[in-house]
């Protein structure tokens, strides 16, 4: 299928549960219950936005400002927000291109170049679960779209515990992360949608946690 596309959050849902996944995120047939936390979140990050982008302050209840000096240090201007794809062939594309085949979508929350140099942020605002994919694909995205960027620090701030997990990324490293095992994944994923084929997984999220009531685990 030549309009097959994914991202970070897409093949994280897809692997949680097929079924789940392809009822809530392709499909619409469900959608999500309503969360305290995925709404905080949603909330924090559109004022860390305003904040960087607008120079807009933050709210009273949002003790973050340290981590606004912190991504503005050095030189090069912070990007809040900033979409970013490519194409299968790893190469520079629209978001949402009208001529070129998207193949992967991210969305970097802080993106600074300095010269041959880039560090990109991601917000968390859950508990600290370090995912190293997620940064492997957002540093894949900044060096396809910055060719100048040789090397990037990329780091998960995780905002209620005020602290960060950091990686560095060579080119060398990004092309070697992307081994059979990354691939593996993604075909995975694309295989589901060619045959639709999106079996249950039964977890601990069956039982009050899934929109999906027609599924024969649901509330199990």
């Amino acid at each position: 299928m030549n309009d097959f596309s994914w991202s970070y959050s897409r093949i994280r849902n897809f692997e949680t549960c097929a079924r789940r996944y392809n009822e809530v995120d392709v499909l619409k047939h469900f959608t999500e219950g309503p969360s305290p936390q995925r709404d905080e979140g949603f909330v924090v990050h559109a004022a860390l936005a305003k904040r960087i982008s607008q120079g807009a302050p933050l709210p009273a209840h949002m003790p973050y400002e340290k981590w606004i000096d912190y991504v503005f240090q050095g030189a090069g201007i912070p990007k809040a927000e900033k979409k970013l794809a490519i194409t299968r062939a790893f190469k520079p594309c629209e978001y949402f291109d009208k001529v070129k085949p998207v193949w992967l979508r991210t969305v970097v929350d802080v993106l600074r170049v300095e010269g041959a140099h880039a560090h990109v942020v991601d917000w968390k605002t859950g508990k600290v679960d370090p995912d190293e994919d997620q940064l492997k694909l957002i540093a894949t995205c900044v060096m396809v779209h910055y060719p100048q960027v040789f090397d990037i620090t990329a780091e998960l701030i995780w905002l209620a515990h005020d602290t960060k997990s950091t990686r560095e990324y060579t080119v060398d490293t990004i092309v070697n992360c992307w081994d059979e095992h990354m691939f593996h994944r993604v075909d995975k994923l694309r295989h589901a949608h060619e045959h639709d084929e999106f079996p249950p997984r039964r977890s601990g999220l069956c039982r009050a946690h899934c929109p999906v009531h027609t599924c024969e685990h649901h509330g199990r």
